[in-house]
């Protein structure tokens, strides 16, 4: 608003509005586009650079003025703005001089500036009267700055002309150097760049123009137009600014879509990387997975690698942690996307989203394929078990009912024959037959034990604990009645375990069974023998032992140790089986 008001204070004609409305828009674009920048954290910098430059045009405004001080302070801050217009295409898109060169031609500009520019404002009658920042031709104010009696004659034939020679030579080497940096620019850089170069030409070209035509033919109509069209650089430097970043957001955008369409989650180390350096056009860009069993860092190939050493040569690492801190991927880059931390991190949720789905793949194959051989084992145990049920029939009750047969027909002879002899034969089949009944009763509780299914956990456990070979200890307060399939796993499991201690802890004398019941059903079947053997502690049988626990979404441990006998032990979620 102050652009607007100092350039309507000299005049109300159609070119002063024109100026007017020009200065508005020109200070308008860089302090808008400069705050927008100033909150992004990574272009901070530029945006700060932006609105200086919009300040500097501002201020420069007061050169539209009729009084002299202002005039004269309005000139001068115009010269600045060279300065700043310089720095801002040098630098960006993060506000910073990275190379050598280009903090050298800046410096440049500002010397020629502060050198033959400044001081001029303390020597010289009046200033040239055709610029960008003043309409003001014949009846320009006086410089109100000048120190001395009379204008130096050096000015005229020396300053001015070197000046302006100096001015254009940085100007074609800061062309130069942005034509150089555009051709050696990755494809992908040139997403950014190529709003701000094309700015950046017409910006130096147009004030290059200006410097040599007003030295050559001041007052001609070609110097005002190359001074508003270099007046119109800073506007146009700030929305190129915005046109780069959204072509690379467009861009990364779209190379995300792709990413996901071509890379399966099942994509390996070297197969992602590719598919990264492809799509993000860096070339530079690799993936680093960190190797548990070697505890180092390894590229896509297997070779190893190291982050410190790729920090120490200047390239960037982005390194992701597990929730227990240790390392699991890192992202080096020392291209396009170095200074670009929200693309580094992008990618590195993607690469984190790819490796824990194959992480959760290859759990499920495990699962699956432990449910398979879980299957399996069920199976076999099922055969294993009906055999015995059968062998058990076959050689006990079976057997007695032949027996019983054989004395019926032989019954029936003698009461043929004797009825007295007959009937004593006859009550004779009576206790026979109630063995056979006890011998059915016994396969039919080593299937699912009755006292089990009549009283629960507890009451079963201490009928095992009296016929068991080893003394056994049982602690089992507080324990209540569960699901049938719950009593089933912990009965079998813990009779599995005391029947393994009696067996095969050598030395064994006594066994300690122990349940306690809180959120989870635990218990424990510990015995004091000298262990169990090496092999068999993947036997079938503690194999058995974890399938039934994990059908209840329990678990099973088991400790032995030499000398020091073996411990079983188990737990089952009481609240998840009764969900």
């Amino acid at each position: 608003m102050g652009s607007v008001a100092v350039t309507l204070s000299a005049g109300t004609s159609g070119g002063h509005v024109r100026a007017a409305v020009l200065h508005g828009v020109i200070v308008a674009v860089a302090a808008g586009v400069g705050l927008w920048a100033s909150s992004r954290t990574i272009y901070k910098r530029f945006g700060h650079l932006l609105l200086a430059a919009g300040l500097l045009w501002s201020l420069a405004t007061l050169a539209e003025a009729d009084e002299s001080v202002l005039y004269s302070f309005g000139l001068i801050a115009g010269w600045l703005v060279s300065v700043v217009a310089v720095y801002l295409l040098l630098s960006f898109p993060d506000g910073k001089l990275l190379a050598r060169s280009d903090r050298a031609l800046v410096g440049g500009i500002a010397a020629v500036t502060c050198l033959l520019y400044l001081p001029t404002a303390l020597l010289v009658d009046a200033y040239p009267q055709q610029t960008p920042w003043a309409l003001c031709r014949d009846s320009c104010p006086a410089n109100a700055l000048e120190v001395v009696a009379r204008e130096p004659a050096i000015l005229a034939s020396v300053v001015l002309p070197l000046r302006a020679v100096l001015t254009v030579v940085l100007l074609a080497a800061v062309t130069v150097a942005l034509t150089l940096r555009w051709r050696a620019a990755s494809h992908l850089r040139r997403h950014m760049l190529a709003p701000v170069v094309l700015a950046a030409l017409v910006t130096l070209i147009s004030l290059t123009g200006f410097v040599v035509v007003r030295l050559a033919a001041p007052g001609s109509a070609a110097v005002d137009t190359l001074g508003w069209l270099y007046g119109l650089s800073i506007p146009v430097i700030a929305l190129s600014f915005l046109i780069g970043l959204l072509r690379w957001r467009l861009f990364v955008a779209r190379a995300l879509r792709q990413l996901a369409a071509e890379v399966g989650a099942q994509s390996g180390p070297s197969i992602l990387g590719a598919a990264f350096r492809k799509r993000m056009e860096d070339p530079t860009l690799r993936l680093l997975w960190w190797d548990g069993p070697t505890a180092r860092w390894a590229d896509s190939t297997g070779a190893p690698a190291d982050l410190d050493h790729e920090r120490a040569l200047g390239h960037v690492a982005t390194e992701a942690r597990d929730h227990q801190g240790l390392p699991l991927i890192a992202l080096v880059t020392d291209g396009a996307f170095r200074d670009n931390a929200e693309v580094r991190d992008t990618l590195m949720r993607y690469a984190m989203n790819s490796l824990e789905h194959r992480r959760l793949e290859r759990r499920l194959d495990e699962s699956m394929r432990e449910l398979d051989e879980s299957r399996a084992r069920y199976a076999s145990v099922a055969v294993a078990e009906r055999r015995r049920i059968e062998r058990d029939l076959h050689d006990g009750a079976q057997q007695r009912l032949v027996a019983v047969r054989i004395r019926l027909e032989l019954a029936a002879e003698a009461m043929e024959r004797n009825p007295h002899s007959g009937a004593g034969l006859v009550r004779e089949l009576g206790d026979q037959i109630e063995q056979a009944l006890d011998e059915v009763r016994s396969v039919a509780h080593s299937v699912y034990p009755s006292v089990l299914a009549d009283c629960g956990l507890q009451d079963a456990l201490r009928s095992q604990a009296r016929h068991a070979a080893l003394p056994v200890g049982l602690d089992a307060s507080g324990v209540g009645r569960y699901p049938p399939e719950i009593e089933s796993a912990v009965y079998f499991t813990c009779l599995e375990a005391m029947q393994n201690a009696a067996k095969h802890a050598r030395g064994a004398t006594r066994i300690a069974v122990s349940l306690r019941q809180g959120a989870d059903l635990r218990f424990e079947i510990a015995d004091d023998g000298a262990g169990l053997p090496a092999g068999y502690l993947e036997g079938v049988g503690i194999a058995n032992m974890r399938d039934r626990m994990a059908d209840v979404g329990g678990s099973m441990t088991l400790e032995s140790l030499a000398g020091e006998g073996t411990t079983v032990t188990g737990t089952v979620p009481l609240r998840r089986s009764h969900d």
